[in-house]
């Protein structure tokens, strides 16, 4: 809810060197209960974690030709296309997180 938002928020404030609420006690005491400071995976294993569903496409179905809309899996789906809507972007010399 709203205060688990708030001790995040103010983690991240810590983190970057500025003022914040949050104290080490307060840390600790979160830490010992397994507070998790982040929600998002780290985003080196959800991709490693999309390539090997991916591989499993490709295994199953002989391409990588996974359609955007993918019902049996639609994060696959979303995912190859990010990951050629970031390669394409990278081709044409513009910003992308290739």
């Amino acid at each position: 809810g709203r205060w688990v938002m708030t001790q995040r928020r103010q983690f991240t404030v810590l983190m970057q060197g500025l003022p914040s609420a949050l104290t080490a006690e307060r840390i600790q005491r979160l830490e010992s209960l397994g507070f998790t400071w982040s929600v998002r995976p780290e985003p080196a294993s959800t991709w490693n974690r999309r390539f090997q569903e991916l591989k499993a496409y490709n295994a199953a179905h002989s391409n990588c030709l996974v359609p955007q809309r993918y019902r049996v899996n639609p994060q696959l789906g979303t995912w190859v296309h990010t990951q050629r809507r970031q390669y394409k972007l990278m081709k044409e010399g513009k910003k992308s997180s290739m």
